[in-house]
């Protein structure tokens, strides 16, 4: 019996009833197709609407109907499976509830879960459970003629062939769950709920000594662009075997006698998976990353089944991690050396059944050290050298803010494609922009055709303006232009272009594009008029925000993770966000959000820290993944700076000293990348390296960079290097602080005391001299190895340190010591922000380091990787807020100053409390801002040390707060958290 569960396409979740929209009628149009080919006995549906009128399709198509059954619906589901707040309200289904993750993976082995207190009362999941089980059994024996136990069915008769449900994606989790006998975390921990109009193929086999379900095909049959279903039914039981290089002797054909995993799901990494299988004990917690080094030898061979309708198909490898030889039915089709491309290979004379695919990655490690490693040509850090010659992100072979985890794996979905949609590409450009006109030019490529020999429309639509062409080239009146957060409206036109032959269409292509001009303004160093901004639609824009690193170390990435990272972003105010050479490339969503909301996205290649090789072979590579990303891309009104690399003209100018590497001979940014962008995308600017060496920068290389990365020692933060940067723009700053204790807990068996043995202090300045970390916080430091000597190892002493600067106490508590070290990173971070907003005529901005943790650790990140908010998260939400009022020292002076990220111009009532001295009130006014700049208000007389709140209320009556503290160094710790807490400054 086969059974196929398809899932209702989109709705309309907020009208009544939840109807289907417009796509979701395509989307049930299209799944009729494909299962009208199907000779279904029975057809079963939910009694939503949603669920109804994607069946009605099908069933129209076999002349059938559908039998409703009460006991599908998902609203019974959500009651039974949904997580409830602490008055009994449902919050989300728990498989998506972010704040109970951690907890789900705790009690992903007991079975008894549901009555732990996270769980009691606020989830009904035994209840559900029961009420899905009862109802299946009546539902199997009056339909299905088959007696099922919870575990084992029975045929009592003749039984029909092919029966189908239209139901639900969250229902599905309890049906499938109960059905298949499966632990309802573990299976909800690797569920991905259905696609819209998703279907998923289930078998029972009667004919077996003991039937049990088999899931033939899960989220696999879909549709494309063109709700076209792709027909290729995929067996999505992967096998991985793996084994030693030493014991792999390149025949392929004998890789079935090394060890293996079975139901592999994909995506996945080599890392993920022999934790998941218990091979390993899990390489977030302890010292237990250390023990993965010891697979870097080893091969991986991802092995798949898989039937196919059609004897030609197209394989799509939109991930692999990274160097790979792929082989269908024994002949090797194709390889991979470059994780940040999708790879297509034609498969022919493909069989009906037992086909079988083997994707085999080889160790990145020893495939890079075959490179050799010559001082005179390249130069990496310690540790990653390996990866000079390897297209893989240069994080994976270890960071300072991320493990080691080079294993790599199959990080991005497998698709089976019967032919390539007929538009490859559609390049937009926008030129002559003002707000009274702009000037659109459609550059449409075709796959294997020439737009010539077709008509085609081109529509557009933003708010209450439109337009309709059958030109590739289109001129608008009085445009909707798209702008960043502060600036103007991140308005975007929804583009349709339709293709048509013989007055049909044929092809479709859906883009969101914003119309927008970009310029950088430059000069080399810090100078008398010297600058670093941007300017967008002509007019100089302030950037304040983060650098954005990888979401998660192990980069088969969670979706629902990095979403939730950008809401971050958002939350905090921030109009801009810098993707970080040493990471990757984003998933698109991410740029379709940043679009959204306004947010300037500063892109660098994936290139950091290092001199890479610059022959014929690398050149092609990066010439390569170019010619991929790009256009990929270009449409992003989002995406507004191109940046070559990461640290790479700092590496060569000063990190190794001389002459031996001229910046400005790096064939990869100054040749390869400018040149192809210069044919792919002319829409905005170029720089190439961060921060950039030209030749003048290079010829005074012991001056400051106009946009510079501002780290230094890393000391006092308002100490000489910090106070002295002249720089206009800071692309990269921050400071290290500690988790909260409830994460340490989560990540380390001892999480106090950091140190172990004797520590060696300075009488004079209170600073550790020596001092040993655990093993546990070395490994977490990130260190690579077990060694203090080692890179990053320092990392430790050095937040401990930063917290005896800044308070006198001895804090020996844990929670103390956590609070302290989370107030030392955000009053750094409130200082380098609001330094450069004071001077806002003068400076372009300032991306901080940085967001959030890619892996658990002590760390500059203002989340960490449970996302649990550090102090400083706070304290940067009111430095970025709109209308800052703020206070700062200078030469014996305390300055009071405002500063305006707001089109328009306010009226404050100011007042400044003194939280020390029984709320005195220093100073009060009144002040009218000006839109997008920043004055000096006055001097304020405050001489002594001690804690300043400055409230300020808007001509509407709204309320701000900003703190600010004098001396800040050397503080009584009670005195400072009392005050913080009163003030509810963590909030």
């Amino acid at each position: 019996m086969d059974i196929y569960y398809i899932r209702h396409g989109e709705p309309d979740y907020q009208a009544q009833n939840q109807p289907l929209t417009k796509i979701g009628h395509k989307q049930a149009r299209a799944v009729s197709k494909f299962l009208s080919k199907i000779d279904f006995d029975l057809i079963f549906s939910s009694p939503l609407l949603r669920a109804r009128q994607t069946a009605s399709y099908t069933c129209k198509k076999l002349n059938k109907d559908y039998i409703v059954q009460d006991w599908c619906s998902e609203k019974k589901a959500i009651e039974d499976v949904g997580y409830r707040d602490e008055n009994g309200r449902v919050l989300n289904w728990i498989m998506f509830h972010q704040e109970i993750q951690d907890d789900i993976n705790r009690l992903i082995d007991d079975s008894n879960w549901y009555n732990d207190p996270v769980f009691k009362n606020r989830c009904f999941y035994e209840r559900g459970r029961d009420r899905v089980l009862s109802s299946m059994k009546e539902w199997m024996k009056e339909y299905l003629n088959v007696e099922f136990d919870g575990e084992h069915f029975k045929a009592l008769g003749e039984t029909p062939k092919n029966i189908a449900i239209f139901a639900h994606g969250g229902f599905a989790t309890l049906f499938f769950s109960t059905i298949l006998h499966s632990h309802y975390l573990k299976f909800i921990k690797n569920f991905n709920c259905l696609e819209l109009a998703g279907v998923a193929h289930l078998r029972i086999d009667f004919d077996s000594e003991n039937p049990k379900v088999e899931v033939l095909s899960y989220n696999d049959i879909y549709y494309d662009s063109e709700m076209r279903y792709k027909d290729i039914q995929l067996e999505p039981k992967w096998k991985l075997y793996y084994a030693d290089d030493k014991d792999y002797h390149g025949k392929i054909n004998l890789i079935y006698h090394f060890d293996h995993f079975d139901n592999v799901k994909i995506p996945t990494l080599f890392e993920w998976e022999l934790f998941k299988n218990g091979k390993e004990k899990d390489p977030y917690y302890s010292t237990y990353i250390w023990d993965y080094q010891k697979y870097e030898s080893y091969h991986q061979f991802y092995v798949l089944n898989f039937s196919s309708t059609r004897k030609h198909k197209i394989l799509k490898l939109n991930g692999i991690d990274t160097i790979s030889e792929v082989f269908v039915n024994g002949k090797l089709i194709g390889k991979t050396d470059n994780m940040f491309i999708p790879y297509l290979f034609e498969l022919d004379n493909l069989k009906k059944e037992n086909n079988e695919l083997i994707i085999h990655i080889l160790p990145s490690v020893l495939e890079g050290k075959k490179y050799g490693y010559d001082p005179d040509k390249v130069y990496a850090m310690k540790y990653n050298h390996e990866g000079l010659y390897i297209r893989k992100s240069a994080h994976s072979f270890g960071w300072d803010i991320l493990p080691r985890t080079p294993l790599g794996g199959i990080y991005k979905n497998v698709e089976f494609i019967n032919k390539l949609p007929l538009i490859k590409d559609v390049h937009i450009s926008s030129y002559d922009i003002s707000k009274e006109s702009a000037t659109l030019k459609f550059d449409i490529l075709l796959n294997n055709d020439d737009i010539k020999n077709y008509e085609y429309t081109i529509e557009g639509k933003c708010k209450t303006h439109s337009f309709f062409r059958r030109s590739n080239k289109i001129k608008l009146h009085k445009p909707k232009l798209w702008d960043i957060k502060y600036y103007g409206e991140p308005n975007l036109y929804k583009i349709i272009i339709k293709i048509y032959k013989d007055n049909k269409v044929i092809a479709t292509k859906k883009i969101n594009y914003g119309i927008r001009k970009v310029e950088l303004f430059r000069t080399s160093n810090v100078e008398e008029n010297g600058k670093f901004e941007f300017h967008i639609n002509g007019e100089k824009v302030f950037l304040i925000g983060a650098n954005w690193t990888p979401v998660d170390a192990i980069s088969h990435l969670n979706k629902r993770r990095m979403l939730k990272a950008v809401d971050l972003l958002d939350d905090l105010g921030c109009n801009v966000a810098r993707i970080w050479g040493g990471g990757s490339y984003e998933l698109d969503e991410f740029y379709d959000e940043c679009d959204k909301r306004g947010i300037f996205v500063w892109h660098d290649f994936m290139m950091g820290c290092a001199i890479y090789p610059n022959d014929l072979e690398f050149q092609k590579k990066i010439k390569k993944e170019v010619e991929y990303i790009v256009p990929h891309l270009r449409n992003h009104p989002s995406i507004c700076l191109w940046s070559g690399d990461n640290e790479c003209d700092i590496a060569a100018a000063r990190w190794i000293g001389g002459n031996k590497f001229n910046p400005g001979n790096n064939v990869l940014t100054r040749k390869v990348i400018p040149n192809l962008l210069k044919k792919l995308d002319d829409q905005r600017p170029y720089l190439p390296s961060s921060p950039y060496f030209d030749e003048y920068a290079y010829a005074h290389v012991d001056e400051q960079t106009s946009e510079d990365h501002v780290w230094g020692p890393r000391d006092y933060f308002k100490g000489e290097y910090y106070a002295n940067s002249q720089c206009y723009f800071v692309s990269e700053t921050g400071y290290h602080s500690l988790n909260d204790y409830e994460s340490l807990t989560t990540y380390l068996k001892n999480p106090w005391p950091l140190f172990e043995g004797k520590m060696k202090i300075n009488e004079k300045t209170r600073l550790i001299e020596e001092a040993t970390p655990t093993k546990e916080y070395l490994a977490h430091a990130t260190s690579v190895v077990d060694d203090i000597n080692s890179p990053y190892a320092y990392r430790i002493m050095l937040m401990a340190n930063q917290v005896r600067t800044l308070f006198v106490d001895e804090l020996k508590d844990p929670d103390d010591f956590i609070f302290a070290s989370q107030a030392s990173q955000g009053e750094a971070m409130k200082y380098f922000i609001e330094r450069m907003r004071k001077n806002y005529s003068r400076n372009g901005g300032i991306i901080w380091w940085n967001l959030l943790d890619g892996w658990p650790q002590p760390s500059d990140a203002v989340v960490d990787y449970y996302f649990r908010k550090k102090n400083a998260y706070y304290y940067i939400k009111r430095s970025q807020q709109k209308n800052l009022f703020m206070l700062e020292e200078e030469n014996n002076k305390l300055n009071l100053y405002w500063s305006s990220l707001d089109s328009t111009s306010h009226t404050f009532k100011y007042q400044i409390i003194d939280a020390y001295n029984n709320e005195k009130i220093i100073d009060e006014g009144v002040v009218t801002t000006q839109g997008h700049s920043s004055q000096l208000v006055k001097a304020i007389k405050a001489d002594y040390r001690t804690l300043l709140i400055i409230k300020y209320v808007d001509e509407t009556g709204k309320e701000y707060i900003n703190h600010f503290h004098t001396h800040i160094r050397d503080l009584d710790f009670k005195k400072y958290k009392d005050a913080i807490n009163k003030y509810d400054l963590l909030k």
